[in-house]
């Protein structure tokens, strides 16, 4: 009993510090989005935001290599091997200097042939944007090696010092960026601030990492390449899905700019990050799901692993509902308002990306990280690359029809029906419900409490489109109050009900 609320405890603390370090995390990149949209040049700040969609792919060369690591140090703080953990270590890492090389190389490459892989304006100064490329480029690879340190505080739950490594650096970065570009310095001068604050919090990530693991050791002397086949037999599948997700979540800007233009990357870049920074704070309590599937599976609680994937999907689907009905509703006025964008495409292609990434975030997201802890690694990334490729054909086609609303929708389709036919029935087999229970019990009344919700908040919208930040608020604000009323009562069953009101009770006595 003592340990299970250990446990809990611990998933509720970190689970809070991931929503703290994400919640400043949203309102810096809101901020900052704001000052790039308005400061910079669109083909600017769409070749930015094309060369983080690039570099994005630098994580291929990872081959589920960070996976592993996160995997070992939680083994080795229950085994007490060291000898082996430094030696996987150590091999992970020269493994991951090798290949940064590997990466610089085709980064220079890469960087003559700049003109012919986007459609630049025409006039642009070329050498200019390839020396921005050769920056970003190297600067990425050296960071390359030095990036799984996080893992390993993950792996030791100590998500707390990671995330508070992690806020530090993202204000120093928040300030350092406004003011080269508001000070009118360009995009090197971006690269250098972004750059120079990822090395130095490599560094500080380092500090924590071997003060509270002292017993490592990352030296040459204890690399053992042989034993790369041992890392790879877990690792090549956890490659295979982060292989995937990176089609997913960064090809569609780089399908813009071959098909159409790089100043279209601008437009799509804010209905996307509007999606990614929707699942980012709708998923933070998955993080939690791997290591405790991995410890149910392995010791045959089975009854524990359902009564968790249950929990976890009525806990995200919440969460999700939450943030998405406002967001969906008044997704034209905060474009309007936040962005000064009023392109029709914009906002179509920001409800069909936020669409499908709810219907990621209820009924795939939770799953992913569970069937890959449990002995389901082969199906998974096997659908992953299904998903994938579909995506990337069906973008290609529909983008000389639609535009970027056809890039949106070719995400769309391929990720609804792998969680269709795959994610949605390998869930409900591992918790050992029939799937219509599973969703029922998982994620249906939640649905419904938004829908209503989102009707009644369409009414405000309506009834007086808001003209300020303000009142935008007010009305966002409004949608969620809507939302989690009308949960009250359809979302929770009576027993849930009425223990939330002894509690809330029970606080104001408190009080």
């Amino acid at each position: 009993m003592a340990e299970n609320k250990t446990l809990g405890t611990r998933v509720i603390k970190n689970t809070l510090s991931n929503y703290g370090s994400l919640g400043i995390s949203m309102i810096v990149m809101a901020f900052l989005m704001r000052i790039q949209y308005t400061n910079i040049p669109y083909q600017d700040y769409g070749f930015w935001s094309l060369i983080w969609s690039i570099f994005g792919y630098s994580l291929l060369l990872d081959f589920g290599f960070g996976v592993s690591v996160q995997k070992y140090t939680s083994e080795v703080s229950v085994t007490g091997d060291w000898e082996k953990y430094n030696n996987l270590i150590s091999t992970i890492f020269y493994a991951y200097c090798i290949l940064a090389v590997v990466l610089a190389a085709i980064v220079i490459g890469l960087s003559f042939k700049l003109d012919v892989m986007f459609n630049f304006q025409e006039g642009s100064d070329i050498n200019y944007y390839r020396q921005v490329f050769l920056i970003f480029g190297i600067g990425t690879s050296i960071l390359f090696p030095f990036g799984f340190f996080s893992e390993m505080l993950t792996g030791m739950q100590l998500i707390q010092i990671r995330n508070r490594v992690h806020v530090i650096f993202t204000l120093i970065n928040f300030g350092s960026m406004a003011y080269v570009i508001l000070s009118g310095y360009g995009l090197i001068a971006m690269v250098y601030v972004s750059i120079g604050t990822h090395i130095v919090k490599n560094i500080a990530i380092w500090f924590f990492t071997k003060r509270n693991i002292p017993e490592l050791s990352i030296k040459i002397a204890h690399a053992k390449f042989h034993m790369l086949k041992e890392v790879t037999s877990f690792s090549m599948f956890a490659y295979l899905i982060t292989f995937s997700n990176i089609i997913v979540f960064n090809t569609d800007q780089i399908v813009i700019s071959a098909f159409a233009s790089v100043e279209l990357v601008a437009l799509y870049q804010a209905a996307a990050k509007i999606a990614q920074i929707f699942k980012n704070f709708s998923t933070q309590f998955n993080e939690n799901l791997g290591p405790l599937a991995a410890i149910f599976h392995t010791s045959a609680q089975h009854e524990k692993l359902a009564e968790m994937q249950i929990t976890t999907a009525r806990v995200v689907s919440f969460i999700a509902t939450l943030m998405v009905v406002p967001l969906m509703i008044y997704i034209k006025p905060l474009l309007a308002l936040w962005l000064e964008l009023t392109a029709p495409e914009t906002f179509i292609s920001a409800i069909i990306l936020l669409g499908s990434m709810y219907f990621y975030v209820i009924f795939r997201s939770g799953s992913i990280k569970i069937l890959l802890m449990i002995g389901k690694e082969k199906k998974l990334s096997i659908a992953a690359l299904i998903e994938c490729f579909g995506n990337l054909l069906i973008s290609i086609i529909l983008i000389g029809r639609l535009g970027i609303v056809g890039v949106a929708i070719g995400t769309m389709i391929p990720n609804i029906l792998v969680g269709i036919f795959y994610n949605i029935p390998a869930s409900s087999a591992a918790s050992g419900l029939p799937i219509w229970e599973f969703i029922r019990k998982g994620a249906l009344k939640t649905i419904v409490a938004g829908i209503i919700a989102a009707g009644l908040s369409y009414l405000l919208l309506v009834i007086y489109e808001p003209k300020n930040l303000l009142i935008l608020f007010v009305y966002c604000c409004l949608s969620c109050l809507l939302f989690i009323i009308t949960y009250l009562f359809i979302g929770l069953t009576s027993v849930e009900r009425a223990s939330a009101k002894n509690m809330v009770l029970s606080k104001i006595k408190g009080a």
